[in-house]
């Protein structure tokens, strides 16, 4: 059983400058883009299967980006800021993967608000909301955002979304999962980072996905993925960025009295 450690992090000398993070949600439904690098797919029976869903986002330009969110009650998603400002429109699907999803299931939000203090060098505050017309199907899972109180009782973390497998990957909208160990994580800033190598981590399109813990028999979100780092030839191979949810929750509470 562990911890997790909060640590001042020093960068690897190989990752790239603060200024050149590259967000996770850039990853167009267009491009007929599976994801997390070096994961697996989820099944139907998984424990994350109905914890996690896919959120379509619509901006001004006519350009959609995908992302992923966790449903925190039965009417709200937590996903990213910056998957959510500038858009116009913002429609939920609750499946394992896009094909299935564009089928007829997905679902327009009611509303949807990005983080006020969020920009792209204030990542802790990288949270967004999505307010749904109607609850959650009635399947799929409420997930309670760990508080710090309670001991974390597993030695890895959860990471689960619908982003890209690789740096230079195509092949977005497919559920998948994979674990880091504590020792690979570190919170500083109120946020949380991951040591992606040697071969598993989070990519472009897992923007907003969840980082779950175990507590005891419950698996918990401590953080919502935001960003990745690392050398231009593969920027998903260093480290990861989430926000850590715990900081947030006062905004949080707040913003969906808001919706």
């Amino acid at each position: 059983m562990k911890y997790l450690i909060v640590l001042p992090f020093l960068f690897l000398g190989a990752c790239a400058d603060k200024d050149s993070n590259s967000q996770l949600g850039a990853v167009s439904l267009e491009q007929n883009t599976t994801g997390i690098v070096g994961g697996r797919l989820v099944k139907a029976n998984d424990p994350v299967a109905t914890r996690v869903v896919m959120i379509e986002i619509k901006y001004e330009n006519g350009g959609t980006n995908l992302c992923t969110g966790t449903p925190i009650d039965k009417t709200t998603i937590l996903t990213a800021a910056h998957c959510v400002k500038g858009a116009v429109r913002v429609r939920v699907g609750y499946a394992l993967d896009e094909d299935s999803i564009t089928k007829g299931n997905l679902v327009v939000a009611k509303s949807f608000k990005a983080h006020e203090d969020y920009e792209e060098d204030a990542d802790q505050y990288d949270l967004g909301l999505v307010r749904l017309q109607k609850a959650i199907p009635s399947n799929y899972k409420v997930s309670k955002i760990y508080d710090g109180s309670q001991e974390v009782t597993s030695d890895t973390v959860t990471l689960v979304g619908y982003g890209i497998t690789s740096s230079q990957g195509t092949d977005a909208g497919y559920l998948r999962t994979t674990t880091k160990d504590l020792d690979d994580v570190r919170i500083r800033n109120n946020s949380i980072l991951i040591i992606q190598q040697p071969h598993n981590g989070v990519c472009s399109g897992d923007s907003g996905g969840p980082v779950f813990v175990q507590v005891g028999n419950e698996m918990q979100l401590i953080g919502v993925n935001s960003y990745v780092e690392g050398p231009s030839k593969n920027p998903c191979g260093q480290i990861a960025g989430s926000v850590y949810v715990k900081s947030q929750l006062t905004w949080i509470r707040k913003t969906i009295k808001e919706l």
